[in-house]
């Protein structure tokens, strides 16, 4: 794919965009990106680490490929400081030699391939909610093993689909100042560069986009037929049957956002595809709207869980709780005198409480 950061001259739409930017501009700029990665890698860890704590008996697909999905955000995190470097000096690349070779190498394999998997991941997410409406009853569907499975191939589909881009990436000179340029037509002939482009286009956006369509319209129509019972109804589901067609929906509804929020923040990226395989120019500041949008995304994913998902939500509340008691430990710890005649020692009272079990915990020792 074309990258706005990974391009020659000749490409860029202007070659003093960013460098010419205020001051100011450039500090907000860089600001809003250090905010973005803040809360993309901190999310997305807390995301795997609570559901590293749900119990293994409790654990479902959509768990595994959530965490897929936060994997790739860290991934696609890992490469945002490129972004400020850009801000801050343009499209210049900053490091020489072996070093700069290798750095624009590996800055190109995380932007692409993890841009890539995290599609596909979103598009599996849909399938897995498609099955587990239409099919309530039959949980062998997407087990387990089948779904590790499926997240070997989305990182495997990603990275072959991605070979041509990290293979024709190279660090070029180009007025005296170093780019990182994919030379497609120079590696693998003229025409190579919009074919790829087209071919990107359609698999990596519209065809993903009309799955996701499809299945989510059979999921509402589903939905619509089947509706929860009313209270007085003489054909009540049983409490189990209730609970759980409760949960896929609210589970429905967390992934609705993730998928919506997702097509809101690529959709740019993608006309500027369009564009780009036209020759037309954009300006330099929806070149940042569009880089910015798209790597949101990876911020607004884990707050998207954590406000639609009763369970990460609690999961969060916990690790954030235990943080804080072991900080309270340190600060509610106290000396008490002994009364007269009870010897010379002092006795430190550390008082632990533990709020997610209402557990207070008291030892002391001697100092």
């Amino acid at each position: 794919m074309e990258n706005a950061l990974n391009t020659t001259s000749s490409t860029f739409e202007k070659e003093e965009c960013f460098v010419l930017d205020s001051i100011t501009v450039k500090i907000v700029r860089i600001c809003v990106y250090c905010i973005v990665i803040f809360f993309s890698l901190s999310g997305n860890l807390l995301i795997i680490a609570v559901t590293r704590k749900i119990k293994m008996t409790s654990r479902k697909s959509i768990h595994y490929l959530i965490v897929n999905m936060a994997v790739a955000d860290i991934f696609l995190t890992l490469y945002m400081p490129r972004v400020i470097s850009l801000v801050y000096a343009g499209f210049e690349w900053q490091v020489d030699g072996t070093p700069g070779e290798l750095f624009c190498r590996v800055s190109t394999l995380l932007n692409q391939t993890c841009m890539a998997a995290s599609i596909l991941t979103v598009v599996a997410i849909s399938f897995d909610r498609f099955l587990a409406i239409m099919f309530p009853l039959r949980t062998s569907l997407l087990t387990i093993p089948r779904t590790k499975l499926l997240v070997t191939l989305i990182w495997l589909t990603a990275s072959i689909f991605r070979f041509p881009v990290v293979y024709a990436v190279s660090l070029n000179n180009v007025d005296g100042k170093q780019h990182c340029y994919i030379q497609l037509d120079e590696t693998f002939g003229h025409g190579t560069e919009k074919i790829y482009y087209f071919v990107n286009l359609l698999c990596l956006f519209a065809a993903p986009f009309l799955a996701i369509l499809i299945l989510y319209s059979a999921i509402i129509v589903t939905l619509k037929r089947r509706k929860l019972p009313k209270p007085d109804s003489a054909l009540r589901m049983n409490p189990w049957q209730q609970r759980k067609e409760e949960t896929t929906r609210k589970v429905l509804s967390m992934v609705t956002a993730v998928v919506i929020a997702f097509l809101c923040c690529w959709l740019l990226y993608f006309i500027r595809l369009i564009l780009f395989s036209y020759d037309v120019d954009v300006s330099c500041d929806v070149q940042f709207v569009r880089l910015f949008l798209a790597h949101s995304n990876s911020a607004i994913n884990p707050c998207l869980y954590v406000a639609f998902s009763e369970n990460y939500r609690c999961g969060v509340k916990k690790i954030f709780s235990q943080l804080c008691c072991l900080q309270d430990c340190c600060r509610n710890s106290y000396i008490l005198t002994p009364a007269k005649g009870t010897g010379n020692s002092k006795t430190v009272i550390h008082e632990l409480e533990f709020k997610d079990t209402c557990r207070v915990v008291y030892f002391s020792t001697k100092l």
